[in-house]
């Protein structure tokens, strides 16, 4: 098969375990849940789907030879996000809204329960060595590192939200490559160019628009949960199908209707430290690898100012949200 990528192009898949569960209900599943949880109330631009972002990370993983496990366990590894995405952390109570980890907390739980393992079992591969973390060091790091999947969401976000010219992402593209099994820039100029790049996206990620979509959707999801409008299980299949359940009890119920407007960026809102509700949402930055002087180096040690960033950005920002409805 022929697969089109709006930042990396054409690509040929030939081999028939990827192809094959490209087509499985759990990775479909993901063309109708938004990479970003409920952006489009408050963002402008077209939304990417975790269906996109998956198969992007396996196609940076490829583009960069990563080894072929590692490039199926980059296709699988978003398999297990509900409903609105990061959302979910803000829906239930052991979700995590300063590490956005509830999805990594039940990957294992909820692909064991999926038709992955036995596609998995006939092509020779099994879900538990794809789930080794350890053996993928190019597909997932900690903070403030780079890896696939923070490469991905970044120039995909930066595309479809902050018009960031396609050009300029190839440039980026080309200026990385894979060493020591690290991500790691030509110079740098250019991994101070990214950083700053995913700085900037930062600050729509862990801003005021995000933690007011984070805890609108929540609080709208949670009100219809507490009301059996929708079930647990439900969360699990698509951002439409979920609004279309819950729709069906809006004429009905007065604060429905108040969180699904709220949710939809229809009342105003402000940060009030005095009279808010704290939100606490992810903050994110990176301090990717770089050569230089025919080494390789941190870009906070290339160039230290950068240091002061990471600083000022890594911690979960706090957000105290008061609507005026």
């Amino acid at each position: 098969m022929t697969y089109l990528d709006p930042l990396y192009g054409e690509f040929v898949i030939e081999e028939p375990v990827i192809t094959a569960l490209l087509n499985t209900p759990t990775l479909t599943r993901l063309k109708g849940i938004e990479q970003g949880a409920y952006r489009k109330p408050f963002f402008p631009g077209e939304p990417p789907t975790r269906y996109q972002h998956s198969v992007g990370v396996f196609l940076v993983l490829r583009k960069y030879g990563a080894t072929f496990k590692e490039q199926i366990a980059g296709l699988i590894h978003d398999a297990s996000h509900s409903a609105f995405s990061h959302a979910i952390d803000y829906i239930h109570a052991e979700g995590s809204p300063s590490e956005h980890s509830h999805q990594d907390n039940i990957h294992e739980e909820y692909l064991s329960q999926s038709e992955l393992p036995a596609l998995l079992n006939r092509y020779g591969y099994t879900l538990t060595e794809l789930l080794d973390e350890s053996q993928f060091p190019l597909k997932e790091q900690p903070l403030p590192d780079l890896c696939a999947d923070r490469i991905d969401y970044s120039l995909r976000d930066a595309a479809a939200y902050w018009k960031f010219p396609l050009d300029d992402i190839h440039h980026i593209l080309d200026s990385l490559t894979v060493h020591d099994n690290k991500w790691i820039f030509s110079s740098p100029e250019h991994a101070l160019r990214f950083a700053k790049l995913f700085n900037h996206s930062n600050e729509y990620w862990a801003g005021l628009e995000s933690a007011v979509m984070f805890f609108t959707v929540a609080e709208y999801v949670k009100h219809a949960l507490t009301r059996a409008y929708i079930t647990p299980q439900d969360l699990y299949t698509t951002d439409a199908e979920v609004l279309n359940k819950i729709a069906v009890h809006h004429a009905k119920d007065a604060t429905l209707i108040k969180l699904f407007e709220r949710m939809n960026n229809r009342v105003p809102y402000r940060n009030d430290p005095e009279q808010g509700t704290l939100t606490v949402v992810k903050s994110r930055a990176v301090d990717p690898w770089c050569f230089k002087d025919g080494s390789y180096t941190r870009l906070s040690t290339a160039i230290p100012e950068w240091q002061k960033t990471l600083t000022k950005e890594l911690p979960p920002k706090k957000w105290w949200i008061a609507f005026e409805d």
